[in-house]
């Protein structure tokens, strides 16, 4: 799977998605000036990337723009509090994203 992670999350976590099988980008690093989430929606539909971000914005995005959103709702953690929290999700994330879901709220 193809992920573009959001720029509030950290950038290691496009490592911990890479270190999984996965393609990862980093939204400050594949996009420059306006980053809007409108922007980085329209990037992820048109390069079949799944949105991974704890904005909560990206879900009323998903109607007007073909992407996956992955939302995580677990509030503010270290990073290694993060992978470990994720680490306990990712195979349903990964199950449920194969299957076509295209809206993924974790908590």
């Amino acid at each position: 799977m193809r992920f573009v992670v959001d720029a509030q999350l950290p950038s290691a976590l496009c490592q911990w998605l890479e270190q999984r099988g996965h393609e990862a980008a980093y939204v400050p690093q594949v996009l420059t000036g306006d980053t809007s989430d409108t922007i980085i929606a329209r990037y992820a539909a048109a390069g079949r990337f799944v949105v991974i971000t704890k904005d909560e914005d990206f879900s009323g995005l998903i109607a007007r723009h073909d992407f996956s959103l992955v939302w995580l709702r677990c509030g503010n953690l270290r990073n290694a509090e993060l992978y470990q929290w994720l680490e306990t999700r990712f195979s349903l994330v990964e199950h449920l994203l194969a299957k076509g879901e295209r809206l993924i709220i974790l908590r």
